[in-house]
This record gives C-alpha cells, sequence and structure tokens, in this order.
C-alpha cells in the first residue's frame, strides 16, 4: 500500500533536511550551527527564543516557518514523481497494447484502450512496473 500524499511529503521534506545538514556533521555527532530566527509564535512561546540552529534540529522539531520550505519542495517533487510515474506506465501500456493488439482475449477484456481510459486497477498494473524500474534504476 502506498502511504498517503501528505505522509510521502512530510518524509521526503524530513530527508531534504537530512541531505542539507549531513555536510556539516561533525565527529561528535553534532552539526556545524546555523542558527536562524523564526517567526512561528506557537515554536518561540514553547522554547522560548526567536531563534533555531536549524542544523541541530530534526526536520519534526523545526519551526513551521522553517519546515515550509522543505514542505513545499517536496509537495512539488512528489506530484512530479506522480507524474512521471503516470507517464511511464503510459508507455509501458502503449507497448503492451502494440505487442497485444491482435488478441481477442485483451480486446473481450477492453485493454486495447490509452492507459487512461483503463480502469484503476489495470493502472495501477503498468504503475507497479515504473514504480520499480525507477527504484531500480534510482540504486544501481
Amino acid at each position: 500500500m502506498q502511504p498517503s500524499r501528505s505522509h510521502l511529503v512530510l518524509a521526503i521534506a524530513s530527508q531534504i533536511h537530512e541531505e542539507w545538514r549531513a555536510p556539516r556533521k561533525r565527529a561528535d555527532g553534532t552539526y556545524e550551527p546555523r542558527p536562524k530566527e523564526t517567526n512561528d509564535v506557537e515554536w518561540i512561546a514553547n522554547h522560548g527564543v526567536h531563534e533555531v540552529d536549524i542544523a541541530n534540529t530534526e526536520f519534526i522539531d523545526l519551526p513551521a516557518d522553517w519546515q515550509r520550505e522543505n514542505t513545499i519542495a517536496a509537495e512539488l517533487a512528489s506530484r512530479v514523481v506522480d507524474a512521471t510515474i503516470d507517464y511511464l506506465a503510459a508507455l509501458i501500456h502503449e507497448q503492451w497494447v502494440s505487442r497485444h493488439f491482435e488478441e481477442e482475449w485483451a480486446r473481450e477484456a477492453g485493454l486495447l484502450v490509452a492507459f487512461h481510459e483503463l480502469p484503476h486497477e489495470e493502472q495501477e498494473k503498468d504503475r507497479i512496473i515504473a514504480r520499480t524500474s525507477l527504484r531500480y534504476a534510482l540504486t544501481t
């Protein structure tokens, strides 16, 4: 099962923050400080200060204004990934149709149509191939 969009966006945003702070990591496990002002009223009330060391703070503990940039980037990235997966899935289906266009069972099953005309379950089969291919390509 795929995670919800909001969970995916938060996971990506958190990872963006981790990737950003990784080069700042010191031998003792802390990070080279990067103090920033915050306007997050709730965060200020909870911490008693207007400044946060964004390098030594995990994403989930950052003030909302410092989470926002990564969250916006993550939302856009997740939409681009979804569009890329659908694009690849449509190409995969198009090629499948070209290999099976003369087969009666494929016609009777209603599979010889454009990707966007397929039932969701059939689209998902092509998305699985696209996701698996992308995951493999990105890890090799």
